[in-house]
């Protein structure tokens, strides 16, 4: 996202906090779709490289159909460089249904 960690700090820093009212509507799904990565970013704490494992598209469907089930607010893609992954628009269509 960023290569410039004091940015980034200062952006997460200055977030407003989130009241509990909020914060429980709210479910976070982080679901991994690749450990590639070509970017190197200085602050990144994944373990990624250019030759990381990638999900299948018969996989994320078996996964998104129990993400629908739990019926997350969020889900979030995560990696090494999720958009690096080369079916992102076909997994993000699965997961929007």
């Amino acid at each position: 996202m960023s290569s410039d960690a004091a940015l980034f700090a200062k952006f997460r820093n200055d977030a407003p906090p989130m009241s509990d009212d909020i914060a429980r509507k709210f479910t976070l799904c982080v679901l991994p779709i690749t450990e590639h990565c070509s970017l190197q970013c200085p602050i990144c704490f994944a373990d990624a490289d250019t030759k990381g494992w990638r999900i299948t598209l018969d996989d994320l469907r078996t996964r998104a159909k129990r993400i629908q089930r739990e019926n997350p607010g969020l889900v979030a893609l995560s990696g090494g460089e999720p958009t690096e992954h080369e079916n992102i628009l076909e997994i993000v269509r699965i997961l929007s249904l």
